[in-house]
């Protein structure tokens, strides 16, 4: 009697339920998978991209310890005979630097290339209108800041110690160039050329690229003539019998 309800043939009612239980079956099994992927699931942390977190912002107790006890350049009223050409230059707001140069470092620590700062100060870049500073960091990273930036609280100029090498390196062969090709030029106008004695030649970039430099040689009477001072223009030889040397070297050549 078992056996005979095992082997008989399924009736067309037992036939649709059996049909419609797997596609319940199946249903339901969708049903969980769809629940699960729209689940909410936990938002990544702001600012992140999904790859790396951007950098953490540091405290202002992280940026303390990582400035060196004197490592902030400042200057008061008695320093005024000590470089009087900065105060020349920058007038009462060599006073500044001390308060601006400490947020310049703040600054270069947050820009990331900086890892403990060394050493800060004023640029010879800067003027009265715009005060501009140099963070020397402890991995020999430099980072300039301009008084600019600092308002904005942005820096994106760092320089690492193979690109600082690098750059002073081009500019000295630049500079021995152009000094070798001024005392060529120099020599070409003087009464001996072969008794030409060069002193201090330099090249500026104050007011353009020019020259700076003294000789002495021989004159029309035999004798020497002492140090006198040129600049060599890239189209011209500047010397003290023109009309507006003094104005020229003022110009191009004389330190602020």
């Amino acid at each position: 009697m078992a056996s005979e309800q095992i082997n008989r043939p399924r009736t067309d009612k037992e036939h649709k339920v059996a049909k419609y239980s797997r596609f319940g079956c199946a249903g339901i099994v969708i049903g969980l998978i769809v629940l699960v992927a729209t689940c909410d699931l936990p938002e990544p942390p702001e600012g992140s991209s999904g790859g790396e977190q951007a950098q953490r912002e540091l405290t202002e107790e992280e940026i303390a310890s990582r400035i060196g006890a004197d490592a902030i350049s400042s200057y008061g009223e008695a320093d005024r005979s000590n470089y009087p050409r900065l105060f020349e230059k920058l007038g009462d707001r060599v006073f500044e630097v001390e308060g601006l140069g400490r947020q310049a470092a703040g600054l270069a620590l947050q820009n990331g290339e900086c890892d403990r700062v060394l050493y800060v100060d004023v640029s010879e870049r800067s003027t009265r209108d715009e005060l501009q500073f140099f963070v020397d960091c402890d991995n020999e990273t430099r980072v300039r800041v301009s008084e600019t930036q600092i308002a904005e609280g942005q820096v994106d100029n760092s320089e690492t110690r193979e690109e600082r090498q690098s750059r002073v390196a081009s500019r000295n062969l630049r500079d021995e160039r152009l000094i070798s090709e001024a005392k060529d030029d120099v020599q070409a106008v003087l009464r001996d050329p072969s008794s030409a004695e060069f002193g201090n030649v330099f090249v500026s970039e104050k007011d353009g690229l020019v020259t700076c430099g003294f000789v002495n040689a021989r004159n029309g009477f035999g004798g020497m003539s002492g140090q006198q001072p040129f600049i060599a223009f890239s189209n011209r030889i500047a010397s003290p019998t023109d009309a507006d040397f003094e104005a020229l070297w003022e110009k191009h050549c004389a330190v602020a």
